[in-house]
């Protein structure tokens, strides 16, 4: 089972879909958003996107209804601003993350943000280095098992992929060959690419997003994606209902609700679906989460 959620910019609860476990995000965008749309009405908002659920045609879709967000992107794009990466020409947003605002590469209207995190940063590095230690020490002992017994070659390719397999995050970082000797038996041979570990150490914390925000609210979403404080948003929940109550307003007026004090119309959305227990989703559930601000 998968679960679509929709929350305020502060992370409160609006609205969920839930579709079948064997639906790709990214299928389920438009049905989310003209949901929404059509139970609260086209307001003024930005639509934040998981990479996950992020394609061309669902760009193409937000654009044509003139809709504006802030999505992820593939992590393979982040090669495509290796020289923006080496510049250094940031702009801290808050302690420990900056940013900086680069053109789309294929000449197109879209603004890329590129975000450099020191926490992520940090936790990059540390899952790099225990498994370059955990595939390092595991082709020694194939290594050294070789030397001891006799194995046909495709048998230790075998293992060797295994191996790599289980540690893919430092898999690049090594250049691993099976050979088979003149007397039948199978050898191991690898060593470390240093090059790899160059564009790691660059590119460690590092993220992209993409946009077609304009500029005047472009810093204000991205505090509100990167909380200053220790909360979900930039805001309090008490200080954005009494600020910025109409965004997610219903068609048609406010309803008061069971819950005095939430945002207008949230006990529409509760009404409209069975609630689920708290802290749970069903068993193999998995959750995608859009952000509205």
């Amino acid at each position: 089972m998968c679960i679509g959620l929709v929350v305020s910019r502060c992370g409160l609860p609006l609205g969920y879909e839930v579709f079948a476990g064997n639906r790709h995000d990214s299928t389920t965008l438009p049905e989310i958003v003209a949901t929404m749309e059509a139970r609260y009405g086209k307001a003024d908002r930005i639509w934040i996107v998981d990479r996950g659920m992020v394609s061309e045609e669902n760009l193409a879709f937000l654009r044509g209804g003139e809709r504006r967000y802030i999505v992820g992107t593939p992590e393979g794009l982040l090669k495509k601003f290796e020289q923006q990466l080496l510049a250094e020409d940031w702009n801290t947003l808050r302690d420990g993350l900056e940013v900086k605002l680069c053109a789309a590469p294929d000449g197109t209207s879209e603004t890329f943000i590129l975000c450099r995190s020191r926490d992520r940063r940090e936790k990059e590095q540390a899952r790099h280095q225990r498994f370059e230690r955990r595939i390092a020490a595991g082709l020694e002992r194939i290594a050294a098992s070789c030397h001891r017994k006799r194995y046909r070659a495709v048998t230790i390719a075998q293992r060797v992929g295994r191996l790599v397999g289980q540690n893919s995050r430092a898999a690049r970082l090594f250049e691993v060959e099976v050979r088979e000797t003149p007397e039948g038996n199978a050898e191991l041979v690898w060593k470390k690419a240093e090059l790899w570990r160059d564009w790691t150490a660059l590119s460690e914390g590092c993220y992209l997003l993409r946009s077609n925000v304009s500029d005047s609210r472009r810093r204000r979403t991205l505090e509100g994606l990167h909380p200053i404080d220790g909360s979900r948003g930039r805001f309090s929940h008490s200080q954005e209902r009494l600020e910025h109550p109409s965004h997610l307003a219903p068609e048609g007026g406010a309803s008061t609700g069971p819950h005095p004090g939430l945002l207008p119309g949230l006990c529409v959305v509760e009404a409209a679906r069975p609630t689920l227990p708290a802290g749970r989703s069903g068993a193999g559930a998995t959750t995608s989460a859009l952000r509205v601000a």
